[in-house]
């Protein structure tokens, strides 16, 4: 992966990793809940992980992985002969993310407009409409909570990239719970 994808990769994680505790709370002992009305039930009810990848996986059992960032207990990895394609979406790239070497996210970016609309097509297809938040940034930006899983569609509105964020729900709440303790400690450093 080049440095530009790595950073516009890094910038979309940082986001969506502000983001989502904006949309969602969550606990250690299972997925993210929202408040509101009931939800249709989902693809994202059952869904397990990603081509044929299910989250929970261990790191040993993947091949051909590239680190990308390594943060300590968070990596997050790109794969070099990775189909670069969904559907009718062409995406810049493909971010594996583990915790505790487990995969437990992935997430899909793209670099113009056609291709994020595409994206967002395909998510749309995927899980059914989605809730925009009232801060969203853009009008596109999307979430979606199922039982399993959580997918989060962002746009950067200067660039046009896109990104879906599709996450294991109760593996994210462990990582949200590891987030928490790191900000606490450095917060208790200070």
């Amino acid at each position: 992966m080049n440095v530009r994808i790595c950073g516009f990769v890094w910038r979309v994680f940082c986001a969506v990793a502000i983001l989502v505790p904006t949309v969602s709370v969550s606990t250690a002992a299972g997925p993210s809940k929202r408040s509101g009305p009931a939800q249709q039930p989902t693809k994202l009810d059952t869904l397990t992980g990603f081509r044929d990848q299910k989250f929970g996986t261990p790191f040993s059992e993947f091949q051909g992985l590239t680190v990308e960032k390594d943060e300590g207990d968070v990596k997050l990895y790109s794969k070099k002969d990775d189909q670069l394609v969904l559907g009718p979406a062409r995406l810049q790239a493909i971010v594996y993310y583990f915790f505790q070497d487990k995969f437990y996210a992935v997430s899909l970016h793209t670099e113009d407009r056609a291709d994020t609309l595409d994206l967002l097509r395909v998510a749309v297809s995927a899980f059914g409409p989605g809730s925009q938040e009232s801060n969203a940034k853009d009008e596109l930006d999307q979430s979606w909570l199922g039982k399993n899983a959580e997918a989060f569609f962002n746009v950067n509105p200067k660039t046009e990239e896109g990104s879906l964020l599709i996450r294991d729900g109760a593996i994210a709440a462990q990582v949200e719970v590891y987030t928490d303790k790191l900000a606490k400690d450095a917060g208790d450093s200070l």
